[in-house]
């Protein structure tokens, strides 16, 4: 059954989602460093679009009467990405980095969905993959220019 397989590579991305959703919003409330406010806004709408995505891929799982258990602990456990510390502050260096890493991650993860959804002709779960990474490469794409324009 090719259900089982995606629907546990799809709890996995949509816990690791969840982590860094997390991660941006703790990001966002602990950025402290330079063009502050464009960054607070630009990681109030990455925060937004990785929410979406967290609904859709539990949309997925729950189609597939894939139960799943939405605690964060489970959510943390299990992520392809780590939990950043909530009480400190992070600057534009490590603030980047950590979301470099996350979309690197992601992109990952939803591109081995996509191959298997489309070997096993499962079109909207591939589409869904897809849509994710197209939003995750834009994303991706300002955050290594961020990266590369500090160094």
């Amino acid at each position: 059954n090719a259900i089982m397989p995606i629907s546990e590579k799809l709890e996995t991305l949509g816990k690791t989602l969840t982590v860094v959703s997390r991660n941006i919003k703790v990001l966002h409330w602990n950025y402290n460093d330079k063009d502050f406010i464009p960054t607070h806004l630009w990681l109030d709408e990455m925060f937004a679009e990785i929410n979406d995505c967290i609904d859709a891929t539990y949309e997925e799982l729950r189609k597939a009467n894939f139960t799943f258990d939405a605690k964060l602990s489970s959510s943390a456990s299990l992520s392809k990405v780590p939990e950043i510390e909530s009480n400190k502050l992070y600057h534009h260096d490590e603030t980047f980095n950590i979301l470099n890493t996350a979309c690197a991650t992601l992109k990952g993860l939803c591109d081995e969905i996509a191959n298997v959804a489309e070997e096993s002709k499962m079109f909207t779960v591939h589409d869904l993959m897809v849509e994710f990474i197209n939003k995750i490469n834009k994303r991706h794409y300002f955050i290594r220019n961020s990266i590369l324009t500090e160094n």
